[in-house]
């Protein structure tokens, strides 16, 4: 299901144009900072030459300040530009003043001046190009972001309308394949023993098939199903719901002679019906893939990731091949040759979990058989 959420490179734009106001065109700090660089400029100067008392010559030092405007707002350049200005006037302060600055004083005043010309201009670039770079990433991502979101909506819409295409072919198909059902049974029960051997196999193959033929529209209907969720999750309870499903396998269970243990089951929250229909194909199939041993399954469930749970089928079955262990979710796959099926039971269990924001996986079991993973909201 595609979510439309806000790209968090809109937020980083945000906060650079906030933290960063010297830096954007258009802002008030660059649009003033030129003049008021200058009028600070004009005022120091004016205040160097007007005092006469030699011990204030550390005043000239204050003509960083502009020099740190211009390098923040213009950049290294116009920085450069100040600290020569400020040069200037110092030398003609001293010539005119008729003062004696000593080499290293002159010397720090240069150092000073060149620095803090050079270096803050030189930052205030790098800053500028690094924003102009976050811009142009953040335009890439928007338009990446747009795409996504539209082919997200497009396979939206063709799940939706594979989903919808595959109930109606099924159950359009069941209403025939119903009439092919009962007129066969109608022809085996008047005929068979009446005609030859080979009639009475014929009419054999066709209830078989069209048995088999209803089980698989079932088990597309099932799947078709599964990836609808429910519009309102509720509070299902795993014990409650084990139970009901193991009161509706009691006969194939019984059959089996399979053992089904389970403890300390939490609370989920989903749909109570695929939640049903999660857990009675995997305890269906571990009965039915059986070992030589008896079946013995074992359902567990804990907490991770602080907000899921993580539910464990355990079996003492046949198992499944490490190679196979992806492919026997998807529709069609059967992992066990020779055995009847119609390998889209562990697809409906796959669709349930991506439905619900979940994941699902088989690990081999260490005693011999699977264990089947997956995880539901706690």
């Amino acid at each position: 299901m595609a979510t439309s959420t806000r790209p968090a490179t809109e937020d980083a734009s945000e906060k650079a144009a906030v933290l960063l106001p010297s830096l954007q065109p258009e802002s008030a700090l660059r649009r003033y900072a030129v003049p008021g660089a200058i009028a600070l400029f004009a005022v120091i100067a004016a205040a160097r030459f007007i005092f006469e008392n030699p011990s204030a010559g550390s005043v000239t030092l204050l003509f960083t300040v502009p020099i740190a405007i211009l390098g923040i707002a213009e950049g290294a350049g116009a920085g450069l530009a100040g600290a020569g200005a400020a040069l200037m006037v110092t030398v003609v302060w001293a010539v005119t003043n008729d003062i004696d600055i000593s080499l290293v004083d002159y010397i720090a005043r240069a150092v000073a001046f060149a620095t803090t010309g050079g270096v803050v201009g030189w930052f205030a670039d790098r800053a500028r190009a690094s924003l102009r770079t976050l811009q142009e990433r953040e335009e890439t991502l928007a338009a990446l972001s747009e795409q996504l979101r539209e082919r997200a909506q497009d396979l939206e819409r063709s799940n939706a309308d594979l989903e919808r295409f595959a109930y109606v072919a099924s159950h359009d198909l069941a209403e025939p394949l119903r009439t092919i059902s009962g007129f066969t049974t109608l022809l085996g029960r008047r005929y068979r023993g009446k005609l030859d051997r080979e009639a009475d196999e014929f009419i054999g193959f066709i209830e078989d098939g069209t048995r088999r033929m209803q089980d698989l529209i079932r088990a597309l209907l099932d799947l078709s199903r599964a990836g609808t969720a429910s519009s309102r999750p509720e509070r299902v309870d795993l014990a409650a719901a084990l139970a009901d499903v193991l009161n509706g396998l009691h006969a194939q269970i019984r059959d089996q002679e399979a053992t089904v243990r389970a403890e300390g089951l939490p609370s989920v929250t989903a749909d109570p019906a695929q939640v049903r229909q999660l857990l009675q194909n995997l305890i269906a199939n571990a009965v039915k893939f059986r070992s030589d041993e008896p079946p013995f399954v074992e359902v567990s469930a804990r907490r991770v990731e602080g907000d899921r749970i993580e539910v464990s089928v355990a079996d003492n079955g046949i198992g499944v091949p490490p190679e196979q262990a992806e492919r026997i979710f998807e529709p069609f796959m059967r992992a066990a040759a020779g055995h009847e099926g119609t390998g889209i039971g562990l697809a409906v269990c796959a669709r349930i979990v991506a439905t619900h924001r979940g994941q699902i996986w088989a690990e081999p079991r260490k005693e011999g058989g699977t264990v089947f993973r997956f995880t539901l909201p706690a």
